[in-house]
């Protein structure tokens, strides 16, 4: 350690000198110390405030009745719905799918009913974006499949019963001419929205976080979203089960 001598004092005035500016330290160090207690103190008051607004604000939005499902819109604004167990998928064809409907679904075992609204009407834009939400939200992200075939029918073409008999919860018939997507990438992306962060196929146009199967665990990948989107962490329902990489 190498200590500065003031040539002009003696021993005892270096000495007296050097004390009183570690005096002067210690007491700038002190009221830093101070400084930092007191803003902890104010942001352990303010965050939870903070956090009890946003609690308030999303409480008071009132929520659309396709919000209980698995949603998007897709570019040119038709709504896509999903099931996320095998009772909503009974639900969105006994209550949800209508004449003028497309029904989705990935040719994996284990994959939700997808019903595009009014997607008769629907250009070919709409319904690659459809294909790739069905695609994304079968077991096959699960699996870490990277493409997969997916198949839409009409809304007359599905049924819930095989030779007179009902088929079990979350099973369909489907009959007629299928129109199919081949080899569909799985392919997700995460965007800003109102309500915070919505989860799009990626064939919808806009800036977003692209995803992919991978191996960085759900909820570490929802902390990253959240992190770059400046965002409340509370969106993991809304991804596939399963594990995610950066596309």
């Amino acid at each position: 350690m190498k200590i500065l001598l003031d040539f002009r004092k003696n021993v005892h005035g270096n000495a007296a000198a050097h004390y009183d500016k570690a005096k002067k330290m210690r007491a700038k160090a002190a009221g830093a110390l101070k400084a930092a207690e007191e803003t902890r103190r104010k942001i352990a008051v303010v965050k939870p405030l903070a956090e009890k607004k946003v609690r308030v604000k999303e409480a008071q939005r009132k929520k659309e009745w396709f919000e209980k499902f698995l949603f998007f819109k897709t570019t040119n604004g038709f709504l896509a719905l999903a099931g996320r167990e095998a009772k909503q998928n009974d639900l969105l064809y006994s209550k949800h799918l209508a004449e003028g409907d497309l029904f989705f679904h990935a040719d994996v075992q284990g994959a939700p009913a997808v019903v595009l609204k009014n997607g008769g009407s629907a250009e070919e834009q709409d319904l690659k974006e459809t294909a790739q939400f069905a695609a994304c939200f079968s077991s096959a992200w699960k699996r870490g499949l990277h493409n997969v075939d997916v198949y839409a029918v009409s809304a007359k073409n599905v049924d819930k019963r095989a030779q007179g008999e009902f088929l079990s919860q979350g099973s369909f018939m489907i009959r007629g001419e299928r129109k199919w997507f081949r080899n569909v990438p799985l392919r997700l992306k995460a965007r800003s929205a109102e309500s915070g962060v919505e989860i799009v196929p990626a064939f919808c146009a806009g800036v977003g976080i692209d995803l992919m199967p991978g191996q960085t665990e759900k909820n570490r990948m929802v902390e990253k979203i959240a992190k770059t989107l400046l965002v409340a962490a509370g969106f993991s329902q809304e991804l596939p089960q399963g594990s995610f990489d950066l596309a």
